[in-house]
């Protein structure tokens, strides 16, 4: 996943006016623009006790997780400058019980939304079209991914999608 910056900086390095362009150094422009028309999706992931296979950039929060009561998984997909995400959140055992928790941190400024724009996704219960009342997943700059609200007994497993804006 290429910056805005970075390949700004490749095209300005490696195609130079009046120089010998070789085939590798415009392969890497190329190679860096094509990443960003058709990038690979990241996924962060908890299953109960601790974040599988975590990534630097976005940060499960173990402080504040109801641990080993729910598991949940958000696949991003950045393309320039928007990012598209869709999630999933399931309990283990009988249902999910969860009141204004955190789910992760934006670590660094590849997936952390821009100031004053973030996303609010209903929730869908059970896969249905089913929307949980007054609960929504907040992806903030500041507060990272939040579940604001309260979820209660009966729920056993929710879905949510959405996009937000990114700085580069």
């Amino acid at each position: 996943m290429a910056t805005e910056s970075y390949i700004q900086n490749l095209i300005d390095t490696n195609l130079a006016d009046d120089s010998d362009i070789l085939p590798s150094e415009h392969r890497a422009v190329e190679d860096a623009l094509l990443g960003e028309f058709f990038p690979d999706s990241v996924k962060i992931e908890w299953n109960g006790t601790s974040a599988v296979d975590p990534i630097a950039d976005i940060v499960c929060s173990t402080a504040t997780l109801p641990s080993s009561k729910c598991q949940f998984q958000i696949l991003f997909t950045k393309i320039g400058n928007r990012v598209f995400y869709k999630g999933a959140m399931g309990a283990f055992g009988s249902s999910l019980q969860i009141n204004n928790a955190q789910l992760a941190t934006f670590a660094t400024e590849l997936y952390k939304p821009l100031n004053n724009l973030s996303s609010r996704s209903i929730i869908i219960s059970d896969g249905s079209s089913n929307v949980v009342p007054n609960v929504i997943i907040l992806f903030d700059r500041t507060q990272g991914i939040k579940i604001q609200g309260g979820i209660t007994q009966g729920i056993v497993s929710l879905h949510f999608e959405g996009s937000y804006k990114v700085a580069n």
